[in-house]
């Protein structure tokens, strides 16, 4: 049935989107192929209607108009954060490195552990376990690991999630760096973070996406705020950027 096979576009469009999206790049911010099949699709079911009315054919068109509106509201209203801002200067000492965290396994952890003896430490900040972009953010870290290791930098991810939510988010990403529950927003303060009602399940306060690198001393040496939670800098870059900074 042609009406349901173009109805189908639709649907099809917003899971091409999201696999472009989780593998960084220009279609995280501008999702310009699966906007152009949304319209292909609706253009021939309308088209359909209009050649001959049907209730099946109707509905479908109806149903691809919601759809497609829900999605066109989410990518431009509803993923984006309005005037954030880099609240911490670069070169700021960040007084954080003795807060003490719950890891994944229930232990107490603090950066300066963390980072050891490592020249640097990026931290993570994402918004829950629920959230696919957060998880494969960290997956995409993990698997770039190695260049982190070659810039002597150490990874920890930082959430508002805790016990159990910890342990998901570790296992869906393969993380093997330390993911941090910042439960009382201590570190999400820090920096200024705080997502307030951001919680997709239960309107709870969450963390906004951000990277932040500190220093052996402390100090804010590198930071990456997002204004759309879709969008997330590419790990490989971030490697590159940091080693940069390093070196100077």
């Amino acid at each position: 049935m042609k009406a349901l096979a173009y109805f189908l576009i639709i649907p099809a469009a917003m899971i091409l989107d999201f696999i472009l999206a989780t593998n960084f790049g220009f279609y995280q911010r501008y999702p310009v192929l699966p906007f152009l099949l949304i319209l292909t699709g609706l253009f021939f079911l309308i088209r359909l209607l209009f050649k001959k009315f049907t209730i099946l054919r109707l509905f479908l068109a109806l149903a691809g108009l919601t759809l497609s509106g829900f999605y066109g509201w989410w990518v431009v209203s509803y993923s984006t954060y309005p005037g954030i801002e880099n609240t911490v200067a670069i070169g700021t000492q960040a007084d954080v490195m003795s807060i003490e965290l719950n890891d994944s396994a229930g232990e107490t952890r603090t950066l300066s552990e963390i980072q050891g003896d490592s020249a640097a430490i990026m931290l993570t900040f994402y918004r829950g376990y629920w959230c696919p972009y957060c998880i494969s953010e960290l997956a995409h870290i993990q698997t770039n690991k190695a260049l982190f290791d070659e810039a002597n930098v150490a990874l920890a991810a930082v959430t508002i999630d805790e016990g159990e939510a910890l342990k998901l988010a570790k296992t869906k990403a393969s993380a093997e760096f330390p993911i941090l529950s910042d439960n009382e927003g201590k570190l999400i303060d820090a920096f200024g973070l705080r997502h307030k009602g951001g919680n997709a399940i239960d309107g709870s306060d969450i963390s906004r996406p951000a990277i932040i690198v500190l220093n052996r001393e402390g100090k804010l040496i590198y930071s990456e705020y997002t204004d759309n939670y879709r969008v997330r800098p590419s790990p490989k870059k971030l490697a590159a950027k940091i080693t940069e900074l390093l070196k100077q």
